[in-house]
């Protein structure tokens, strides 16, 4: 994809350029910046999707691990409870799932797998460019 230049994107161009940054164990941001629009975003850290952010696709890993079964409201209460103490600012929910044992690496790994998968064919057909920003996520 040329820089700048605005193209559908199909599942096809974004599976490739995923798998490739797994290839290569890549860390950073991949960008799917849409015209006129707040395009997409999935962190990569050593190839693995950490976190995907969509503007088609809302739901949090607390949600997807509920409907897949892996938590109760509760759980997920207890979670959002534990992040907003001040010793766990900046932490993402997934990371105090794990430090509260409330979901396992297995489970996480599950649940940022459908919210990846989900949140990626939500931007299927939007147009805009793709982009990857090496670094820290």
């Amino acid at each position: 994809m040329a820089a700048g230049q605005f193209e559908e994107l199909t599942l096809e161009k974004l599976e490739t350029f995923l798998l490739r940054l797994a290839d290569d164990r890549r860390t950073g941001k991949l960008q799917i910046q849409g015209e006129g629009a707040r395009g997409g975003r999935v962190d990569l850290r050593e190839g693995k999707i950490v976190s995907v952010d969509s503007p088609f696709s809302s739901e949090t890993v607390g949600e997807i691990a509920r409907k897949l079964g892996f938590l109760q409201i509760q759980d997920v209460q207890k979670a959002v409870d534990a992040l907003s103490r001040s010793e766990n600012a900046g932490k993402q929910l997934g990371d105090i799932l794990l430090e509260e044992k409330l979901l396992t690496p297995q489970g996480i790994a599950a649940c940022l797998q459908y919210q990846a998968e989900s949140a990626i064919h939500s931007m299927i057909g939007f147009h805009g460019r793709i982009s990857f920003l090496p670094g820290h996520v």
